[in-house]
């Protein structure tokens, strides 16, 4: 606690971790990252697939599913096969994890049902678009692989908890004009990027050091092709919707000592031109003329505002029953929060995309656009 009350004051992802929690975030936050993209949990005792990351070497190789039970992992083409059932789940991450290009074998049962069968991945690494170090070297990562998967148009929702690399997705799609941002009026505003530091070796200068944690440390922030960073500003919609989540004080510029926007230099890239500022603004007044004419959205729009004279006050009533009134009337908020979140984004258990009145008007707004390139030609699928 008081290493991480000292390395906190420098920003807010600078912290002290224990041993049992250095190699796990090494992994997760550094910046490569080795292993097959899949994000595990316990349940009822079994090692669960919890979540895919998108990209990752399980994601592209298309077999392992959200909700599969790991039985059992062998290493290599030949390797054995060894059962997991009573490993913790630190031991099967070890495990799971490897250098990239080597190969891992999961044996899995379906969460859906069925047998048991296994699963051959090769692991792979996932780098950083533009990145600075803390003496403003910048090192620009470029895209490999040639060629465009998708040459049409594009939307991509966004909200205050898209954070990270997902807004390296977001703000690389506005800066190439591949695309309209909708969600939120910006995404949450992380920009930066960390690193591990081992203590053990830093106090003892022997082969074998004492195994004391590590500190996690901000060393670069990361940068879109048009020099700005999304720290703190975030991605800025081009297209905002009504949501109570725009209005929490959950981004990069609510926590303590967050560090400073920033931009560099842009680095060469080639626009394409599906995203104009007049396409932009037909999209909105069209947008503005439905939404007052939804009672969903007329609704939301109520509860936004009872929220935020909530969330205004600053008095505690020590009146008991005026107090208790005050906490149901809170209480109601945070329902119509987490009612509101789960319309919008759901979860891991249900559809990618739910059809309610928030989705509903990201396609209507979808078709606009459409409309829009088909009438103006504003854009060319080659």
């Amino acid at each position: 606690m008081y290493l991480s009350a000292i390395t906190n004051g420098f920003d807010p992802h600078s912290t002290y971790m224990a041993p049992a929690s250095s190699e796990n975030f090494d992994i997760i936050m550094s910046l490569q990252l080795e292993g097959i993209g899949a994000q595990l949990k316990v349940d009822d005792g079994h090692t669960v697939i919890d979540k895919l990351i998108a990209g990752g070497a399980a994601f592209k190789q298309g077999e392992l599913k959200v909700g599969d039970r790991v039985i059992s992992v062998g290493q290599g083409d030949e390797g054995e096969q060894v059962d997991v059932g009573e490993m913790k789940l630190n031991d099967v991450v070890k495990l799971i994890r490897g250098r990239a290009g080597t190969i891992v074998k999961l044996g899995v049962i379906p969460g859906a049902g069925g047998n048991l069968k296994i699963i051959k991945i090769t692991r792979a690494k996932v780098e950083l678009l533009q990145v600075k170090d803390p003496e403003g070297r910048v090192q620009q990562y470029d895209d490999t692989d040639r060629g465009i998967l998708w040459k049409g148009p594009l939307v991509v929702m966004t909200s205050k908890f898209s954070a990270s690399a997902s807004e390296i997705l977001a703000g690389a799609i506005q800066d190439y004009g591949r695309g309209l941002i909708i969600g939120d009026s910006s995404t949450h505003g992380k920009g930066t990027v960390q690193t591990m530091v081992e203590i053990g070796p830093q106090l003892f200068r022997t082969s074998k050091p004492q195994d004391l944690g590590s500190l996690k440390l901000t060393v670069q922030q990361f940068y879109r092709p048009s020099g700005d960073s999304t720290q703190q500003r975030g991605v800025l919609a081009d297209i905002t919707l009504p949501s109570i989540t725009d209005h929490m004080d959950v981004a990069e510029g609510d926590l303590d000592y967050p560090v400073a926007f920033d931009k560099v230099q842009a680095t060469p890239f080639n626009r394409y031109d599906s995203v104009s500022q007049n396409v932009v603004g037909t999209l909105k007044d069209l947008t503005t003329q439905r939404l007052a004419k939804s009672d969903d959205f007329q609704k939301l729009q109520k509860d936004i505002e009872r929220y935020l004279e909530q969330k205004a006050k600053k008095e505690v009533p020590l009146n008991e029953q005026k107090f208790l009134a005050r906490r149901a009337e809170l209480d109601a908020d945070k329902e119509e929060e987490k009612t509101f979140d789960h319309q919008a984004n759901g979860d891991g258990d249900e559809k990618v995309f739910k059809r309610n009145y928030y989705n509903n008007e990201i396609l209507n707004i979808t078709l606009d656009y459409l409309r829009l390139l088909g009438k103006d030609k504003v854009a060319q699928a080659n």
